[in-house]
């Protein structure tokens, strides 16, 4: 056994005989639930306990799933969606990579709970004077989507960005593995930036894509009459 496996099951065996649970979080829980950031080396094992840091320790340990952390050592871990909460709230740079692998491994439902996390630590008066809605949506933000947008918005230039209509079968296909709406909105926060909702219900019912990208040929001229007549209902940003 090593140090490391050692000290894990030590720490829940002791913390347990004083009627205390807990939950891995930090670096290792990460790799348990994404991919591995760095090897597992246990050389001077340092174990951090944190008490009333976030303000919902109490939510983190009663969702926390019991896994494999190591072979045959099985530990408490917090969820995806407050191990990203965890995250968007300590905030540095190792955090920052941390959070992007967890977003890679959560669906649209896991985001939702890590946004009511988010609130919950906000509440309780624990978000160390940020603005965590804030700071999760810049992590949505893709940095290859902001590098195609911001050098059109420094030209004087203006992006449009449209939720294409699709079928519904498509669309819980692409929401459970991408959470389009939380990176559209964060995409929508920037300069210069403008966001068309052309799902159906919303102004273009009679138009549906297969794939959830490509419009038929025939719809196209009518549906650019709509998205043109929808633009010039809103506000352009660079007028405000």
């Amino acid at each position: 056994m090593s140090a490391l496996d050692a000290a894990l099951r030590q720490i829940e065996t002791d913390l347990r005989t004083i009627g205390s649970a807990i939950a891995l979080i930090g670096g290792l829980a990460v790799s348990v639930r994404a991919e591995p950031r760095t090897t597992r080396d246990d050389r001077g094992v340092v174990v951090g306990l944190l008490f009333a840091s976030s303000g919902i320790e109490e939510e983190i340990v009663a969702a926390a799933d019991r896994l494999e952390v190591m072979p045959a050592t099985w530990i408490p871990v917090a969820t995806t969606a407050h191990l990203l909460a965890l995250k968007v709230l300590a905030g540095r740079r190792q955090d920052q990579a941390d959070a992007v692998a967890l977003l890679e491994e959560m669906d649209s439902s896991e985001l939702a709970r890590c946004r009511e996390a988010l609130a919950l630590i906000e509440e309780r008066g624990f978000a160390r004077g940020k603005d965590l809605g804030a700071e999760l949506r810049s992590l949505l933000a893709e940095p290859r989507d902001l590098e195609q947008i911001r050098p059109i918005v420094g030209h004087g230039g203006e992006v449009v960005l449209v939720w294409a209509p699709t079928n519904p079968l498509v669309a819980r296909m692409i929401s459970q593995n991408l959470p389009l709406e939380e990176l559209w909105e964060s995409l929508a926060d920037e300069p210069g930036v403008r966001l068309v909702d052309a799902r159906p219900g919303r102004g273009f019912s009679s138009f549906q894509t297969v794939d959830g990208l490509h419009l038929r040929g025939r719809d196209a001229a009518q549906f650019t009459r709509g998205l043109a007549a929808a633009l010039a209902r809103q506000e352009s940003p660079t007028r405000r």
